[in-house]
């Protein structure tokens, strides 16, 4: 397995992602299935290098793409996806508390309305 440098001694001019926008730009991106032009016929999947530069505009090129920016591209599209899960979440737990709390309601009124006509 190879493996990339990314001690944090080794880098400088650090700032923070948006995640969400990375998640944007990665769902912009047309994934698809290619073989190299000079290559054995081996099926590969990805974007193209011009269409993941226009996104990200990462590594300096739009002709290859760096593993280190294709795995930060996925991790931070990963993040943004938890977060939207996360989100989803709570807002259905509190739906369902609404919904709980307006099944008490009507089953008061119902319980209301059946003593009010035995009257």
């Amino acid at each position: 397995m190879r493996s990339h440098a990314s001690d944090a001694s080794r880098k400088d001019g650090f700032a923070a992602v948006d995640n969400a926008a990375v998640l944007a730009g990665v769902r912009s991106l047309t994934i698809g299935t290619w073989t190299w032009v000079d290559g054995d016929g081996t099926l590969h999947m990805g974007p193209t290098a011009q269409d993941f530069a226009a996104a990200f505009g990462l590594g300096g090129t739009d002709t290859a793409i760096n593993a280190a920016d294709v795995n930060g591209v996925a991790l931070a599209a990963i993040q943004a996806l938890a977060a939207e899960n996360e989100a989803l979440a709570a807002h259905h737990a509190a739906l369902e508390t609404r919904l709980a709390a307006d099944a008490d309601v009507v089953a008061e009124l119902l319980a209301d309305e059946r003593r009010t006509q035995r009257r």
